[in-house]
């Protein structure tokens, strides 16, 4: 699938089967690991960060080897502070923000993409949640969309080279009124990717994700998938937004050989549940030779809590999410980053505020 001229009404469901983000991005994922801090007073910071952990890495990549010794050099700060449960994961971000946006010698990145969770790199059309039919029969959904209501869409078909940027600025509509379509959201701002990382309630445990991109824009808009879609009226939220899209249709146009990689940068956020079930047992043994804990009732009850801390421990994991969105969502908003900013157009704006709601009639907690 090298061109243009191989596709077919099954182009998407193609691409879903064959492509992989390998051979368009050279990647290196950091792990935030965090535990629950036991020692937390009632008011207090309920995780503290257990270290900075890099994956493995292109050698050959300089960026990445100066971002090596930058994690290597923070876990020895935190490690070496003495209270290094006053760490706050605003801060992490931000040293990370920083060294990443200005500090290293080798390139700069300058896109990021916010996500709830570690998913693939990947537009709602091509993700796994969706059904092959929707591949196969999109363009006609999109050419009756278009047909049906010609005043806020028209129709381009990919297949001509000439028309993908009007074809990617029409897509970008059907994408704000709600539709899968083969664009992804970037955007300039690390901390409106943050604000999108943050987006969702958690009401299970997941692993909040940051990408940040070095994109040389003229380069890659010809050698890879970037695109800057023509702002209007009609798409005020990539205004809000500082937006940019990676448009997967160029896949039909990029010959592999002529792919100019880039590289991107995945900041993962997990709970570090191996660290803090051997802590726990840890405690635990040595609960015997903990001076504060002299009398039998002390240490009674405080082996009951790490027992009970050992079987609750997915909970533990919910709970210190919960509070990390609060807290992030806080701090965000102390800068002036407001997630309903971000959607200044009406029907989206009218969205926003009623998902603020529970389906069950409960009122959302929204952080003030």
């Amino acid at each position: 699938m090298d061109n243009s001229s191989e596709w077919t009404e099954d182009s998407y469901n193609k691409i879903f089967q064959k492509y992989k983000s390998e051979d368009y991005f050279d990647e290196v994922e950091i792990v935030i690991n965090y535990v629950k801090n036991l020692d937390a007073q009632p008011d207090g910071r309920v995780y503290k960060i257990q270290s900075l952990q890099i994956g493995e890495y292109n050698e050959q990549n300089d960026y990445f080897s100066e971002l090596k010794n930058f994690i290597d050099l923070f876990n020895n700060i935190l490690f070496g502070n003495s209270y290094p449960d006053d760490w706050q994961l605003f801060y992490v971000y931000k040293e990370l923000f920083q060294f990443c946006i200005g500090k290293a010698k080798k390139g700069s990145c300058n896109y990021f993409r916010g996500q709830s969770h570690h998913y693939d790199l990947v537009p709602g059309i091509l993700r796994g949640n969706v059904q092959n039919s929707y591949r196969k029969e999109f363009e006609s959904l999109y050419l009756k969309i278009a047909n049906e209501f010609p005043d806020k869409v028209s129709y381009f078909d990919f297949r001509s080279s000439d028309s993908i940027e009007q074809r990617e600025y029409q897509l970008s509509l059907l994408q704000h009124y709600g539709l899968k379509t083969s664009l992804l959201d970037i955007t300039k701002n690390p901390y409106i990717a943050m604000l999108f990382m943050l987006s969702e309630q958690f009401n299970e445990y997941k692993e909040p994700t940051i990408y940040l991109f070095n994109i040389d824009e003229q380069v890659h808009r010809k050698k890879h998938l970037f695109t800057e879609v023509k702002k209007s009226k009609k798409n005020e939220r990539i205004i809000a937004q500082q937006g940019a899209f990676l448009n997967f249709d160029k896949i039909f146009n990029n010959k592999s050989f002529d792919i100019e990689k880039i590289t991107c940068i995945k900041i993962v956020l997990h709970f570090s549940e191996d660290y803090y079930t051997n802590y726990l047992d840890e405690e635990k043994e040595n609960l015997s030779n903990i001076e504060k804990l002299d009398d039998s009732d002390s240490k009674a009850d405080y082996e009951q809590l790490l027992d009970r801390e050992k079987h609750q421990i997915q909970n533990s994991k919910l709970n210190c999410l919960k509070f990390i969105k609060d807290e992030l969502t806080r701090k965000l908003r102390e800068y002036y980053y407001f997630e309903e900013d971000l959607f200044p157009d009406f029907e989206k704006r009218i969205q926003y505020l009623s998902e603020k709601y529970e389906s069950n009639g409960q009122e959302k907690k929204i952080s003030s």
